[in-house]
């Protein structure tokens, strides 16, 4: 998805304030990892797959 918007969507980044395309690339890949796991627990949790751990 990133890079589908850092390059279909490159015209955006141009907008006043807009971050250039390598640095939503640079914190996509450093936040990334992080952002996955949590929304791998949270799906599970939110359907009942699995229970939340309470030191989280």
């Amino acid at each position: 998805m990133m890079c589908r918007w850092a390059t279909r969507g490159a015209h955006h980044l141009t907008k006043p304030g807009a971050q250039p395309g390598e640095a939503h690339l640079a914190g996509w890949s450093r936040y990334d990892p992080a952002v996955c796991h949590w929304l791998d627990c949270f799906l599970d949790s939110w359907l009942g797959l699995t229970m939340p751990e309470k030191s989280r």
